[in-house]
């Protein structure tokens, strides 16, 4: 039997969900911890969260739940950030992780969107759209003192309207006292490739590491390739951390202003140094003045 999540200490009444009032229907994604459904909560349309655990991978889907409910119990509410309805005191069954009740933004992430060469076309104006959308939901989520740590273009879902919406938090921590420290410092590691070099050499995470992550984001939707190709990740890790590798760029195209803008942005924002890369509101201004 799996350990036992208390949603009382995790979570407050006023966000818990009956298992009576949920219906799930169809699977419409999955991560590494389990899959998301769609489905009903009183009648209204959800995306719902069911984890799934074994002895190998126990602690770390046990870790990434208590990331998720202590988001719950931050209420976070802005236009570009799923929000967390809710959870499940348990699952149906007796080993069963609580469920988490997502609103329903949508079917498609970000990657899904990059990956449709044939019929998706991510002009400058748009592109410039989804990375200000991006980050103006981690400015938030920084003055909430809450940082994600995963943010790739799997983790942010595209509504119908077109518009980015950053979700996902399960391997978020909260920003101690100082301001830039975490009070916590989790075995979950996020997706290697968007991952800043200080986190990959183990230290304390600050704010800038998501910032690192938008700028390996942006190259994404420039080039619409997977970083470092099919390259192994240890070589990336050793790469990133000792050699200052990144994403390629030196073929890209500078075809105006604009662009060439865009490129010196996306790069200062993955700098070794943690300190070099912009806030999340100094992001935004600049991306503002880049010419559409």
């Amino acid at each position: 039997m799996i350990d036992r999540v208390s949603t009382d200490e995790d979570c407050s009444r006023e966000t818990e969900i009956l298992l009576s009032h949920l219906r799930l229907k169809r699977k419409i994604g999955y991560g590494g911890f389990g899959y998301v459904y769609e489905g009903t909560y009183r009648g209204t349309k959800v995306a719902v969260k069911k984890m799934h655990s074994n002895r190998r991978n126990r602690m770390l889907v046990l870790e990434s739940l208590r990331a998720e409910l202590f988001v719950v119990r931050m209420n976070l509410s802005h236009p570009n950030i799923v929000r967390t309805l809710g959870t499940t005191s348990s699952g149906p069954e007796v080993d069963d992780l609580p469920f988490l009740v997502m609103e329903f933004a949508g079917r498609r992430n970000l990657q899904c969107v990059i990956n449709n060469t044939e019929e998706e076309i991510i002009s400058p104006c748009r592109r410039t759209k989804y990375a200000a959308q991006v980050c103006r939901a981690l400015e938030y989520t920084h003055s909430k003192g809450i940082v994600h740590l995963d943010v790739k273009p799997a983790n942010v879902i595209v509504d119908d309207s077109d518009t980015c919406k950053l979700g996902d938090f399960g391997c978020a921590q909260r920003l101690g006292d100082s301001g830039n420290e975490f009070t916590a410092s989790p075995s979950i590691t996020g997706t290697t490739v968007y991952r800043a070099p200080e986190l990959l050499r183990g230290f304390c995470p600050q704010t800038s590491a998501d910032i690192y992550s938008v700028g390996v984001l942006c190259w994404t939707l420039l080039t619409r390739e997977v970083p470092y190709g099919a390259e192994n990740l240890q070589v990336i890790t050793w790469g990133v951390v000792m050699l200052n590798l990144r994403p390629d760029s030196h073929n890209l195209a500078r075809e105006d202003q604009g662009e060439a803008e865009y490129q010196e942005l996306y790069k200062d924002c993955w700098e070794a140094e943690p300190t070099s890369r912009p806030t999340a509101s100094e992001f935004l201004e600049r991306l503002q003045n880049i010419a559409p």
